[in-house]
């Protein structure tokens, strides 16, 4: 995930009021990766500063508790160069990913094969998930459904930042407790 610049809005590059540039920006895809692949045992982090007062360049490594494991980079100081995010998962000889919300890629073969879905037609509350956001969330007041996303759900995002600025400040892995709701989850190695 990449960032253009911490200009604009000019609140964006202040960390006393974003928390840092991992909170204004980032988080998002911390959540992400956790929804996707389960919690995170261990994590490895380098950060750099390079335009900014605070860390922009991070480099993260991650290990989930099913075994699987995540490259991720995230920097405030690149370009606005498309696409800003993007996600690509790997495994047996199959590939999906994504360009922004944009674009979807499958391949599911050794032959170069893939098919390619776009979404660049559909209407930003659609492609950006607001519309599907809004009626999970509106079902699960009216119908009693359970929530899609929780406040526990933002408090391990939450973690996943404060792991990552502690593993780059220290220069150490972050080691990940099953934790309940009451614990902290993560512990310094």
């Amino acid at each position: 995930m990449n960032r253009g610049e911490l200009l604009k809005p000019d609140w964006v590059a202040n960390a006393d009021v974003t928390g840092g540039f991992l909170f204004e920006t980032t988080i998002h895809m911390f959540d992400m990766m956790r929804f996707l692949f389960g919690e995170v045992r261990l994590m490895h982090a380098f950060g750099s500063r390079h335009e900014y007062a605070e860390i922009d360049d991070f480099s993260v490594l991650l290990q989930f508790e099913t075994g699987l494991h995540a490259t991720f980079a995230s920097s405030a100081d690149a370009s606005w160069l498309f696409p800003f995010e993007r996600v690509e998962v790997f495994c047996h000889h199959a590939t999906v990913a994504t360009r922004e919300m944009e674009t979807l890629i499958c391949s599911d073969s050794l032959d170069g094969h893939n098919i390619e879905q776009s979404m660049h037609q559909l209407p930003k509350e659609e492609k950006w998930g607001y519309a599907q956001e809004d009626r999970a969330f509106i079902d699960a007041i009216v119908n009693g459904s359970p929530a899609a996303v929780t406040a526990f759900d933002g408090l391990k995002s939450v973690e996943l930042v404060e792991a990552c600025y502690e593993a780059v400040n220290s220069g150490n892995p972050i080691q990940f407790a099953n934790a309940s709701l009451e614990e902290t989850s993560f512990k310094r190695n």
